[in-house]
């Protein structure tokens, strides 16, 4: 028993002792390491092989054409010569349909004269009774006492008295008369029935007539608010209008006499011109968001075939301000350095054929600190070896346009210094691969440098000088 006891403890005695070559634990760490380093330069090695330009370099002519700042607004196309038929009472029947062309004057329908034609009958009988009662005070009466004639002439105040009743009563008759007449109901215009009333689902609205004076009255209780019964529009017309909203910070851009072009919502139809006709200050306020009314006058169109509908969308630019024969160049071929707005002119003694493009790689090239919003994505980069900055002075903006007033002819070629899209999306990759310490990129470039370190989370400060500057590195990850 003692000596498997101490044959165990000479055995534990020589392992503790055992050297650190024929441990398992060292050669286990050992291979991690290189794995670790064939895999990084690997990585490195292909990153190297596949790397992309980081600008492309795109040559063009300035130009003489027009810059036009504008403003864009959608609305609908609506016809001017239009109207819509109201009248009160009770709608007894229709006599046109939807679609039906229909003439100035023509009957469209008839409301109910029942309780008109009750009034009429009253004020009627009024009206016998005071021409009877006038004519009696008009009569000259003789009478003969003992043997005398006397003859008695009408009373003068009694008669103009009589003569104001008959002339109430006559008025009262006559303005029934011209409600009953209105109950037949006409087409102001000339058109295409639009909308019509259905006359069984119309509510009935009692028409109510007063009289002056001491006459008697009409319906009691009566309503007279209008129901729509029609609304006509002339087809055939040309004149047509635009009935937009501009946006509040656009106001101050709209004024009467500016020309608006318009396109319909389909990407191949018809474009037509129109002026800008008025700007009504009604406030109009939705989801945070007001807005005012424009009215955009459309102009004949110059060809056949055009046809405008009512409720048509569209789209209307007004254009604000506008130079023409102007020298341009596209807004995106802008730089500014050191204060100054220019553009990249070809070196003397370089040469590329105009609209041709080139590439750029990292070496040599760095993100410039200067440049201004609005200005071309060229104020990314410092001029490459074969571009020189020429300052320029700069006009109207027009979007993906801008004017030259001084320092370019029409015909000089200008450079757009534009980012590559596979350096984009070389970016994303390395985004993606900093979690494992390989940031990769350019120094002075975002995502660059190389991470690393026990954390893999970024990069460290010692493996990330170019990320620690452009998005990675220091202000990332933990140290390297």
């Amino acid at each position: 028993m003692e000596t498997e006891q101490s044959t165990q403890r000479n055995e534990e005695l020589y392992l503790t002792k055992k050297a650190w070559w024929k441990r398992p634990f060292p050669w286990i760490a050992v291979v991690i390491v290189l794995a670790g380093g064939g895999t990084y330069a690997v990585v490195r090695q292909h990153t190297k092989k596949t790397a992309a330009p980081l600008y492309q370099i795109r040559y063009i002519q300035a130009r003489t054409g027009t810059v036009a700042q504008t403003v864009s607004i959608s609305g609908t196309l609506e016809p001017i010569n239009q109207a819509t038929v109201s009248a009160s009472g009770t709608l007894q029947s229709v006599s046109v349909k939807v679609g039906q062309k229909v003439k100035e004057g023509q009957v469209i329908a008839h409301m109910d004269t029942s309780s008109l034609d009750l009034q009429l009958e009253l004020a009627k009988a009024q009206l016998a009774s005071a021409d009877a009662k006038l004519a009696q005070a008009n009569e000259t009466t003789t009478t003969t006492v003992k043997g005398k004639t006397q003859t008695t002439q009408p009373n003068p105040n009694v008669v103009a008295e009589d003569q104001a009743s008959v002339d109430q009563a006559n008025a009262k008759v006559v303005s029934i008369e011209n409600q009953i007449a209105a109950c037949t109901v006409k087409s102001p215009i000339a058109g295409t029935v639009m909308t019509v009333a259905n006359p069984a689902s119309t509510s009935t609205v009692t028409i109510s007539t007063t009289s002056s004076g001491s006459g008697s009255s009409g319906a009691k209780g009566g309503n007279s608010s209008s129901k729509s019964i029609a609304s006509i529009t002339d087809l055939s017309s040309s004149d047509f209008e635009v009935q937009a909203n501009v946006a509040q910070a656009d106001v101050s851009k709209i004024h009467p006499g500016q020309r608006a072009d318009i396109s319909m919502s389909s990407i191949h139809g018809p474009r037509l011109v129109g002026t800008v006709e008025s700007l009504q200050l009604i406030p109009h306020t939705s989801s945070g968001v007001t807005t005012y009314p424009v009215i955009v006058k459309v102009n004949k169109p110059a060809g056949s075939g055009v046809t405008m509908l009512p409720g048509a969308n569209v789209s209307v630019v007004i254009v604000e301000k506008q130079a023409r024969n102007v020298v341009t160049v596209p807004t995106a071929a802008l730089v500014q350095r050191r204060g100054q707005v220019g553009v990249y002119e070809k070196t003397t003694g370089s040469s590329s054929a105009n609209g041709r493009t080139t590439s750029g790689s990292a070496s040599g090239t760095q993100t410039s600190k200067g440049g201004t919003r609005g200005h071309s994505s060229n104020s990314q980069f410092a001029a490459p070896a074969n571009l020189q900055f020429h300052p320029v002075t700069v006009g109207l903006y027009g979007g993906n346009t801008v004017q030259i007033k001084n320092g370019l002819q029409a015909g000089q070629q200008v450079a757009l210094v534009l980012p590559s899209s596979s350096q984009s999306s070389s970016t994303g990759s390395s985004a993606g691969r900093r979690g494992f310490g390989l940031g990769g990129g350019f120094a002075r470039f975002a995502g660059g440098g190389l991470g690393g370190g026990r954390r893999f989370a970024g990069g460290g400060t010692r493996g990330s000088r170019g990320g620690g500057k452009a998005g990675g590195g220091k202000s990332g990850g933990g140290n390297g």
